[in-house]
């Protein structure tokens, strides 16, 4: 993740199973402003493939996604709402 992104609003969703870990990320970022950003944490495995991808089918701008500390335990997904 670029250093420079400005994040907006922080959500950790790494206690949640999916799908309730993407319906908490979703509400969160329906509540930015469009151009604002969110960082969701999240868990490794599941939530890490699904999360970014139901972003992504509903056209929302993915801008990074990478392991928090070196672990696959925890991710560090950045979403820009676009609508």
């Amino acid at each position: 993740m670029a250093e420079s992104t400005e994040i907006h609003f922080f959500i950790d969703v790494t206690s949640q199973a999916c799908p309730m870990g993407f319906v908490k990320a979703k509400l969160a970022l329906e509540n930015l402003a469009v151009g604002q950003r969110l960082e969701v944490r999240l868990h490794g495995g599941e939530a890490r493939h699904n999360i970014p991808r139901s972003f992504a089918s509903e056209g929302q701008r993915l801008l990074g996604l990478q392991p928090e500390d070196g672990s696959e335990e925890a991710w560090r997904l950045i979403v820009e709402r676009v609508h």
